[in-house]
């Protein structure tokens, strides 16, 4: 029911959209290749190139590949083994719960309906296009088994407690932290209620962490690797709006349209908006944990293990850490941010997560524990007759919430791969990375998503790319500011994706939200014909092909750097030994030597062809290299063209370069994604003066160096 229609179209549709689903079918698919190689440049994934450990920039999704990678050996369509994932994972969910509640409750009815509230809660349905999200069911198992480690001390159970959560945790790396919240909680409750065991509990827990360490270290260093040399990390300002409303836990699911939906008569703040503010757990499932929470004189088994209390404490914990860094209440801001700031700012890795709110499921969870310790408070009380009437009126109310009607589905051309015939012939005739365009910005849907899946039928690298984050080459390529959207640089551009190795373009003309730049871009194209070449045209995709590159051509940024014939690295010439004026701005014209990434010199107007930066150098020297760096945020605001000259005395300035940067700009954001360093290299000479004169035009950017050295021979 939940999941309808999805199974009648298992490959040719995606549950949601076409953007995460299928980034996520596209890992999968990925995965399960690389498992049947031995994991072999399992982390080179074929995006965006030419950059290292690129599947980094994502989830890995191990956890949920191995289990279906026969699927996609099998079936050959990674779509398919997406949706069993898809539909498996209600199934794990409901599962996983009732098992915990079985075991704490010791009632199997009460353990249904907790199981029916963590599978098909209105907050699970908000997360249709997020698999890695709705994989949570392994929460439950972790908590069962290390609840029974706690009753039996069998280290066999805490063997299994280890052993889901290390599968939760490679299903999905939020999932790290935000299961070992309960895990910790319950492990702490332990060894305070069971002094007598205490020191054999605690060397086990402590064991047991190590072990979890040891598989996943190999895995973090990866990623802090990736995060170190991309700069993959978010910001407390990143995260700010993505935390939960307090509101969001009592107002629906927007997207859906139960039958029962008394909760919109409620105020709702969407923060952050859409799927990921929609966090409600469900009214029937809100007032079962009420009816558990709700005080008594009775001492059964259910107060004498905790089980309210612990979980209501779990609960809180978490509902106070979704609200993130500026926790609101219908808008309204609370005091309460600070635990979450302390763990973003201290706990490692913690400042990799963008979505505080995402913690609504570890208070799913607590709510479900204790909805079943409701329904088992209210069944003791009931006579045997009215029980059944009681869980089928209850059972119903919970599916009735959870009910949006049929599933949304977003269709593919047939099998899942539109133009497979194109990536087929791109397969066998044209070897070498390629790009696909539109690219990012230019792009009037979520072609890239598609672009990226196509690799598991092309099998070359591409340098586009979709995930949480994106590569500097991306972003300079497919940004507003890009070489490929200004014609007055499209040869520049051409001759920048040569130098990176990039052999292939592969246009798709309907794709683009402009249709002029379209046309124009298939013109500049195919007029280049000393770069380009067009070799085949399909419907709605046209492939040119581009020449190699020649590391010995001509100048005007034509050419490779001459680093390889130099004899030795030059030699940084001291800030203190030169300086500097400018055209504009010259207040501020310290900031492009004061070694800080963050300040930046820039002309505050758009460039005109007049600028220029001005060197005095304390005696002649022989300058080799001109370097400007250039962070992600000056991408637009590189030079268009640039002059540089230089004088042994007071007689004129004579050139030594003058040319474009491009080639330049995407070879250093290659070699130094973070700092994008322009090398402009000097044939020998002895320069007492030297002046950098920008004179390309623009019609909205500014001139910008984030950083500016000077090397001498």
């Amino acid at each position: 029911m939940a999941t309808w229609p999805l199974a009648r179209h298992l490959d040719e549709a995606l549950p949601g959209d076409l953007g995460d689903p299928l980034l996520n079918a596209w890992i999968l698919g990925w995965d399960a290749d690389r498992i049947r190689h031995g994991l072999a440049g399992f982390w080179d994934a074929p995006i965006f190139y030419p950059y290292h450990h690129t599947l980094a920039f994502s989830e890995h999704l191990l956890g949920i590949a191995v289990p279906v990678a026969p699927v996609v050996w099998l079936t050959g369509r990674p779509l398919v083994a997406y949706n069993v994932a898809f539909i498996a994972s209600f199934a794990l969910a409901g599962f996983g719960m009732w098992l915990l509640v079985q075991r704490l409750t010791d009632r199997r009815d009460a353990a249904v309906v907790a199981g029916l509230i963590f599978a098909f809660a209105p907050a699970r349905f908000a997360q249709v296009g997020h698999l890695q999200v709705l994989m949570s069911g392994w929460m439950p198992i972790a908590l069962w088994a290390l609840h029974g480690y706690v009753e039996t001390r069998s280290r066999r159970a805490l063997a299994a407690c280890i052993a889901a959560f290390l599968v939760e945790s490679l299903s999905n790396g939020y999932y790290i932290y935000f299961l070992a919240l309960p895990v910790a909680v319950v492990a702490l409750h332990a060894l305070v209620v069971h002094p007598a065991d205490r020191k054999r509990m605690a060397g086990d827990f402590v064991g047991s962490a190590a072990v979890i360490l040891v598989v996943l270290l190999p895995i973090a260093l990866v990623y802090v690797d990736a995060r170190r040399t991309y700069g993959l990390r978010r910001t407390e300002e990143d995260v700010a709006n993505f935390g939960a409303d307090l509101g969001a836990y009592l107002h629906g699911t927007e997207a859906i349209h139960p039958p029962i939906a008394l909760w919109r008569r409620l105020p709702y703040v969407a923060k952050p908006g859409g799927p990921e503010g929609e966090i409600f757990p469900g009214v029937a499932a809100l007032a079962l944990a009420g009816l558990a929470l709700w005080p008594r004189r009775s001492t059964s088994h259910l107060t004498r293990r905790d089980l309210v209390p612990l979980y209501a404490g779990v609960g809180l914990v978490a509902l106070v850490l979704s609200l993130g860094t500026r926790p609101t209440a219908w808008g309204w801001p609370l005091p309460i941010g600070a635990p979450y700031r302390w763990l973003f700012a201290y706990l490692p890795g913690f400042d990799g997560l963008r979505v505080p709110a995402r913690l609504s499921v570890v208070v799913l969870l607590a709510i479900a524990v204790l909805a079943g310790a409701g329904v088992a408070r209210l069944l003791e009380i009931l006579s045997p007759r009215l029980r059944w009437a009681t869980m089928a009126i209850v059972a119903a109310l919970v599916l009735l919430e959870g009910d949006g009607g049929a599933l949304p589905l977003a269709f593919l051309t047939p099998h899942g791969r539109p133009d497979r015939a194109a990536y087929e012939w791109i397969r066998d005739h044209e070897p070498g990375p390629l790009l696909e365009l539109p690219a990012d910005q230019a792009d009037g849907g979520l072609r890239t998503f598609q672009y990226q899946f196509q690799t598991l039928v092309h099998r070359r690298p591409i340098v586009n790319g979709a995930s949480g984050y994106q590569s500097a080459l991306q972003a300079f390529v497919g940004g507003p500011a890009s070489p490929l959207a200004d014609f007055d640089r499209f040869g520049d551009a051409l001759r920048m994706l040569r130098a990176l190795g990039v052999r292939n373009i592969v246009v798709h003309p309907d794709a683009y939200a402009d249709r002029d730049l379209a046309e124009a871009t298939l013109d500049r194209l195919r007029r280049d014909r000393e770069q380009t070449s067009e070799t085949a045209a399909f419907p709605g995709l046209v492939v040119f092909r581009l020449a190699p590159w020649r590391s010995d051509a001509g100048a005007n940024g034509d050419a490779a750097p001459p680093a390889a014939a130099e004899p030795r690295e030059p030699r940084a010439i001291a800030a203190a030994s030169f300086r500097a004026e400018a055209s504009h701005n010259s207040d501020a014209l310290g900031r492009a030597f004061d070694g800080d990434l963050e300040t930046r010199w820039l002309t505050g107007t758009r460039q005109a062809g007049d600028e220029w930066m001005a060197i005095a150098l304390d005696r002649p020297r022989d300058v080799a290299r001109v370097r400007i760096l250039t962070s992600l945020r000056s991408l637009g605001d590189y030079p268009r063209e640039l002059i540089v000259e230089v004088a042994e005395g007071p007689e004129p300035f004579r050139p030594l370069y003058r040319g474009t940067v491009v080639v330049q700009l995407g070879q250093g954001l290659v070699r130094d994604p973070l700092r994008g360093p322009i090398d402009i290299w000097l044939p020998p000479n002895r320069s007492a003066r030297l002046r950098i004169r920008q004179v390309g035009q623009t019609r909205t950017w500014f001139w910008a160096v984030d950083e500016l050295s000077l090397w001498e021979r």
